[in-house]
């Protein structure tokens, strides 16, 4: 029963603050690098749209 009693370690407020506003600091940075990525992903399925719609016109006017 001892973990029941009021001895547990718990973190000081001005932790708990920081640790929160670094987290939020973070996020952004987080997003930036995710929507990078997710940019970067876009563009090359975009691409190859543009490529094989390309190959069907060219394949049109060949005829």
């Amino acid at each position: 029963m001892r973990w029941l009693s009021k001895e547990r370690w718990r973190p000081r407020l001005a932790t708990v603050v920081i640790a929160i506003l670094i987290v939020v600091m973070a996020l952004p940075l987080v997003g930036l690098f995710f929507f990078r990525l997710y940019e970067n992903q876009l563009i090359r399925q975009t691409e190859g749209e543009l490529i094989a719609q390309g190959a069907v016109v060219a394949a049109v006017y060949a005829k």
